[in-house]
């Protein structure tokens, strides 16, 4: 009886770090004032029920993530291969929501939702330039990407830390490119 016991205190207590924040999840609700069956926030020890209820965590520490080179098409269609690295924090405040809405685990959001934000904020900006616009004009182009990305992720309650790109344009660009250079060092 006292091994029973035991088991089913250490299986209703978790801790959840101080650098993240936990949100109790009621399985099955029917108090309506519970948004999607979230009770609130908690931190520390927590007791809960497990058969009725689960406790998850997202982290409220900078997380960086670097994604899969993917290709854009500027307005004369070349395509250029975006890599972009995300440094990011999940807005305290609006975690509760953020699991309302996805209910996923960070890593998932990462690779879903967020993705996504990104792809659309590339392809969106990327279509207002040619390639030799973009060539030219990089440092600008990554700003509208970031003000894009600063819009669309604040409001869901992720905040933009540090965004950077690395930008390859196709093969017969960079080809160009240095074919000018070269003719410009001939001449000097």
């Amino acid at each position: 009886m006292a091994v029973a016991l035991a088991i089913a205190a250490v299986s209703s207590c978790t801790t959840v770090d101080s650098a993240s924040v936990g949100i109790r999840f009621r399985k099955w609700s029917s108090n309506e004032n519970l948004r999607g069956g979230v009770e609130g926030t908690c931190r520390g020890w927590v007791w809960y029920n497990p058969i009725t209820e689960s406790i998850f965590q997202y982290p409220t520490f900078i997380q960086r993530v670097t994604y899969e080179p993917f290709t854009v098409n500027p307005k004369d269609a070349a395509i250029f291969s975006m890599t972009p690295t995300l440094a990011y924090q999940i807005d305290e405040a609006k975690a509760a929501d953020i699991f309302i809405k996805y209910r996923k685990p960070v890593r998932e959001l990462e690779m879903g939702y967020i993705k996504t934000c990104i792809f659309e904020a590339y392809r969106t900006c990327a279509n207002n330039y040619t390639s030799d616009e973009l060539m030219a004009n990089r440092a600008k182009f990554e700003a509208e990407v970031r003000a894009r990305l600063d819009e669309s992720m604040n409001q869901e309650g992720f905040i933009v830390r540090e965004f950077t790109t690395k930008i390859d344009p196709p093969a017969s660009l960079t080809a160009a490119i240095n074919a000018k250079n070269e003719a410009k060092r001939m001449v000097c």
